[in-house]
């Protein structure tokens, strides 16, 4: 049988075990040895019906899909080459108008899944990868004087509002490891990532992307 997953809630097998993600509790949890009995989609979770009834009295399935959930991309292979970019003075000061905003309107300021809201790409979108790696640059050399620059969370949320500013995007991966359990999230244009490495993304299972 398959059940559709509830609003906010997102699933992956991990290892032996299933990680739940729910966005409106800003809250993981882990579904011990369930993954030899679940098999979990983008948007549904597929099993035998006393399983899928205890999700559903746990609230992580819902009575229909929930659509809108951004399809998840291959983890990155490569990190994106800064060598060539020359951030202008225009992008500089978009990086520090994006910082002082940061310290009222970022993480711990706002619920988690206000977070993840963020402005559609303009019409007919490019991909500017130059202009993303001068963003990303100058991003890289300013974070020292921004609060809170040691979270994946706050670097990947102040990123994505940087670029979005200057009608770029990015997509950004949630990812999950358990024994023990971790956390982390990253922003990745195609097969590569902007605000890490690939090694170090290469550990977690992505759950969610936005």
């Amino acid at each position: 049988m398959q059940a559709p997953l509830a609003d906010g809630v997102f699933m992956v097998v991990c290892g032996e075990d299933v990680v739940v993600l729910n966005i409106h509790d800003d809250h993981y949890s882990c579904l011990p040895e369930a993954g030899a009995h679940l098999k979990i989609s983008l948007s549904a979770a597929q099993g035998p019906e006393p399983l899928l009834a205890d999700l559903a009295d746990a609230g992580l399935t819902g009575a229909k899909e929930s659509g809108g959930r951004c399809p998840i991309p291959p983890l990155p292979d490569k990190a994106l080459d800064l060598s060539g970019a020359r951030p202008r003075m225009a992008d500089n000061l978009c990086v520090v108008r994006a910082i002082s905003s940061a310290w009222s309107h970022g993480p711990g300021r706002r619920p988690f899944a206000e977070l993840l809201l963020g402005s559609e790409p303009p019409e007919n979108y490019a991909v500017d990868v130059k202009l993303i790696a001068r963003l990303t640059l100058a991003f890289t050399r300013l974070l020292p004087w921004a609060p809170a620059q040691g979270a994946c969370l706050y670097r990947a949320w102040l990123l994505r509002r940087i670029l979005q500013s200057r009608g770029q995007t990015a997509t950004w991966v949630f990812g999950v490891r358990t024994w023990p359990f971790g956390a982390h999230c990253w922003l990745q244009v195609d097969r590569f990532v902007l605000d890490d490495e690939p090694d170090r993304v290469a550990h977690y299972t992505p759950i969610m992307a936005v």
